[in-house]
């Protein structure tokens, strides 16, 4: 089974084109994934739908659930998991397991099709 440091040194020997083309499956993937976390929050007020950001740099790509004004980081972790008080209303791990076949198979023709496109 490869390992993360064998995909970063697949990903390092790819054309720029293809690498390119997989950064923008990426950061589309990342805006489709923040958006069904947003849809499945049960909010009263929005400011947790609000604060799910996604954070791009050089190194990776991420979706972040941001400070909230006036609410903990445990907060989301028990939406998430549940208390003893309250049952688990998840919405971040249901967004990445719906997501992520489709962002292989798109990873997969952005980046065929980027090494067809170089090599023709």
């Amino acid at each position: 089974m490869a390992t993360i440091d064998d995909l970063r040194r697949a990903a390092a020997a790819m054309p720029a084109s293809a690498r390119a083309a997989a950064a923008r499956v990426n950061t589309a993937a990342a805006a489709r994934t923040a958006e069904a976390m947003r849809s499945r929050l049960h909010s009263r007020t929005g400011n947790l739908a609000n604060a799910i950001r996604i954070r791009v740099d050089a190194a990776k790509l991420a979706i972040a659930v941001e400070d909230i004004p006036g609410r903990t980081p445990a907060a989301v972790f028990s939406l998430e998991f549940g208390s003893v008080n309250m049952g688990a209303r998840p919405f971040i791990r249901p967004a990445q397991e719906a997501a992520r076949a489709t962002i292989a198979r798109e990873q997969e023709q952005a980046v065929r099709t980027a090494l067809l496109e170089l090599f023709a």
